[in-house]
This record gives structure tokens, sequence and C-alpha cells, in this order.
């Protein structure tokens, strides 16, 4: 890590609470062993860390990085402080290699019960920033370690550590550049570990920051997040736009930029939380979105498919107000819609059925049996309650008493003495097919409609019944307006 092995007060071999008189007397000495050709080295050089670079222009550089108070504070953090007697016993472990004894030291001190002494935190900070990010394995537990110890040290004992490393010289200090600058370093390093173990955008890295000042918490927040919400933004109007050109419903399908904006929306949503008005306003604008291409998919193209796609997708993104209750209502309609369509589709075979008329009654009983059994695998499919199933079998109950009635009808208008026994044959038969449609899942007009049906025909049976009774002087006893009244009845059913 670079910010520990190249730290300025290591090129110059000096604690982070040199004073300038020292940075000053440390420069001139190294630029002269420099210039002679001859190679310093300090305690402090720590060579486990790595070799320590002391020409001219590196020694030069390195007193340039901490002329200025808040660049010499900065630095400071990420360097070794000798506050006491336990830093001392760790700084010495670390000068002889020993980075497990120190961080012990540092460790064992700040276990200790009362006040904690910043240096002994600030300390293992460095050293666990350093342990955290060597070699090509990255640490998580150790930098979430690291970032825990310095957000105390900037919440609890910032002037402690103004005052050890800036003396009189700290007035006209910005402590707030200062804070953000350590930040910002923290967030740059966060964002190029190797494979991203805080996310894409390091939007996770707040998670760790929780010893942060709030202020501080809020601008981590902010800094991390700022980028994504606006690549969401971006991702959400390029969508406009290839809704409003869109030639064919396979251009409202997620691009490959809108599907990597549901995963930052994810990100955004674990680090600011749903009651943030960042978050609600991006993941809003993004639900609704999918929701208008859901609409548009329906409404212009009629591809089923890829709007219940979309809109079921829109459903499960967090959406919140007045675009989530609009969300909600589209999507049921849709989905009716969609059901509706569907339906239509599997039950075309079946009403193709219904549109030849049977030749005679045997006829008309073996086709209610046939559709009888595929109304059996329509029920399975779609549901014993499903309208379009209730209306595919009140279809079939229509269709065959039509065919009833013209039949009991036609009996009628031809009735004669010598065939009424007939004719109430032709009744029989009629009445035993309608009561084989009562059984059928009927909607409440259809059921009605057969069942005052087979009434009338039950009554006429019944007259003809009598009138069979009486023959052969009954024919003339029976008064011709009982005929024509059923017939009449029977003809305003059907109608």
């Amino acid at each position: 890590m670079e910010l520990v092995a190249d730290n300025p007060f290591r090129v110059l071999g000096l604690p982070a609470t040199a004073t300038s008189r020292e940075i000053s007397k440390r420069v001139s000495d190294l630029e002269t062993f420099a210039e002679l050709g001859k190679a310093k080295k300090y305690d402090s050089d720590l060579t486990f860390i790595g070799g320590v670079e002391r020409g001219v222009a590196a020694v030069k550089a390195a007193a340039q990085k901490i002329e200025q108070a808040e660049s010499k504070l900065f630095h400071s953090f990420f360097w070794f402080r000798a506050g006491h007697e336990a830093d001392a016993k760790a700084l010495a472990a670390l000068a002889a290699g020993d980075h497990g004894q120190a961080l012990a030291t540092w460790n064992e001190e700040l276990s200790k019960s009362g006040q904690k002494r910043y240096s002994s935190r600030l300390n293992r900070a460095v050293l666990k920033l350093w342990l955290a990010t060597r070699g090509s394995a990255f640490d998580r537990a150790k930098f979430a370690d690291a970032l825990e110890d310095i957000g105390f040290v900037v919440d609890d004992h910032l002037e402690e550590s103004v005052d050890a490393v800036l003396g009189a010289t700290a007035a006209g200090l910005n402590r707030e550049a200062l804070w953000k600058r350590i930040v910002d370093t923290l967030i740059s390093i966060a964002q190029t570990i190797p494979g991203a173990p805080y996310g894409t955008n390091a939007m996770a890295l707040a998670s760790d920051c929780w010893t942060f000042p709030p202020s501080t918490l809020d601008y981590i927040k902010t800094q991390v997040t700022n980028p994504v919400l606006e690549r969401v933004e971006s991702a959400v109007e390029a969508s406009k736009s290839r809704r409003e050109k869109a030639g064919d419903a396979s251009e409202l399908d997620a691009s490959r930029q809108f599907k990597e904006a549901e995963m930052l929306l994810v990100e955004l949503q674990l680090v600011l939380g749903d009651e943030d008005p960042r978050f609600q306003t991006a993941s809003n604008d993004f639900a609704e979105e999918l929701c208008n291409c859901a609409i548009k998919a329906y409404n212009h193209f009629k591809d089923i498919d890829t709007s219940a796609k979309l809109i079921a997708w829109s459903a499960r993104m967090p959406s919140f107000g007045r675009v989530k209750a609009r969300i909600a209502e589209n999507k049921e309609t849709l989905d009716e819609n969609a059901e509706q369509v569907r339906n239509e589709k599997v039950l075309e075979p079946f009403f193709r059925e219904l549109e030849s008329t049977p030749g005679t009654m045997t006829q008309a009983a073996a086709k209610l049996e046939r559709l009888k059994l595929k109304l059996a695998t329509l029920k399975v499919s779609l549901g014993a309650k499903s309208p379009s199933y209730i209306t595919a079998s009140s279809a079939l109950a229509h269709h065959l008493l039509g065919y009833v009635i013209d039949v009991g009808n036609a009996a009628q208008e031809n009735i004669t003495k010598g065939t009424i026994k007939h004719s109430k044959a032709v009744m029989g038969e009629c009445i035993a097919l309608t009561r084989k449609l009562l059984p059928l899942d009927l909607n409440e007009e259809c059921r009605e409609r057969v069942k005052s049906n087979l009434e009338i025909m039950e009554s006429v049976d019944r007259q003809l019944q009598a009138a069979i009774a009486k023959l052969p002087s009954g024919w003339a006893l029976i008064p011709g307006w009982v005929w024509i009244l059923g017939f009449i009845i029977l003809i305003a059913m059907f109608k």
C-alpha cells in the first residue's frame, strides 16, 4: 500500500510528530548523503514493508508533501507515532520485523478499560491497512478493522492528533478538508482493490465506516453513491429513448445497461436504505420505466410475453407512493389481459367444435360427453374458478341447449294426433339431455336459462303424457293454446 510504503515520514525516517525544524534538518542530511552516494538507514524503515528510496528527488518530494499543515496531518494518519511506552514496544517489534508482536501489543493496550490512547489505535490502523493490502490477496476483515480505528480517531481524537502533529502550526487548519481528503483516499483505495470486495463502486464501504462521525459517514455515502445514482438515471433515460423509438417489442426488453442498473439499485438500497429520498427517486424512476415498457409492449405490439415479463420485473423492484400504486394497478390489468389472451388460445380448439351443429339428438349427446372430457382438462389447466373455464363450460351448455330447443319446438310445430307419442319421446330426449347440462360449471345466466327451459320442457312433457292417456278421444280435448304456449316460451328463452 503506497500510502504506507511511500509515506513521506518513512522516506525521511521521522515520526509523524516530527517538528518543522527536525524535518528540515533531516532533509538536509539525507540530501547530503544522497549526493555522496551513501545509503542512510533508520529503525523506522521497517524493512519488512519493502525498500525505501532516498535519492535527492525522493527526499525533496517527501518534504514537499508535508510542507503544508493539512497535508502533513493527512500523511500522519498513514504512518506510525510513538505516543507512549506501549507504542515504543510495538514499534521496536516492527523494527525487528515482528508485526505479529506489534499488533498483539496494541491489541492488549486497547483492550484495557478506561480511556483509549488514540496513538495506539491509529498505529494499529496503519499496520492493519498495510497487512490488508499487501501482496495480491486482500483481507477485508483487517481493512474493516483499520477503518474502524481511523473512524474513532477522526471522531473522538482529531484535536489530540492535530496538537501532536502540528502544535502551534495548526492555526487556520481546515479540518473538514482534512477528513474529506482522508475519506476520499480510503474510497479510492477500496475502489481499486482487485476483485472489488466492496462492489464495483465500493458502495459497501459505508458499512465498514460506521465509527466515523455522522457528517463524515453522510459524505462517504454521497461520494460512493452519487456516481451510481447518475448511472442508474442514465440507464433510465436511455430506456425512455429506446421505448419512444421502438419498432417492435424486442426493443423494449431490458438492455445490458438496464440490467446492470438493477444491480446498482440493490447496492444503493443496502447503503442508503429504503427511507432515503435519493434511493426512492432512483428506484421509482427505474420501476416506472419498466412499467411503461410493459404497457407499450402490450398496447402497441400485442406482445403478451414481453409485457408480462417487464411488468413482473417492475413489481419486484422497490417503489414508493404514487408510482407503487400505479405499477400495482397496471400489473393487475396487464395480468388479467394476458391471462385472457392466453386462455383464448387454449380455448380456441374447444370453441371451434361448437361451431358445428349436431344432426341428431344422439350426436348431441355424444358431443356433450366428448367435450365434457375436454372441459375436465381445461378445468385442471385453467382452474375451477377461472372465468375462461366457466365461459367455455357455459358456451357448451348454450350450444347444446339451443339445439335441444330447436328440436323441441320442431316436435311441437309438427304434432298431430298420429305423432303425439313420437313427440312425447322426442321431448323425453330433450329433457334427458338438458338435465345433463346442469352438472356443468355454468355462469348464473346460463344456469338460469337451462333450468327455465327444463321446467318448460317438463311441463309440456306432462301435458303430452296426459293427452296420450286420453287417446283416442283425448286428442280433441287438448286445447291448441297449450302447444302454442310451449312453443312461444321455448323460443323466448332461446332468444
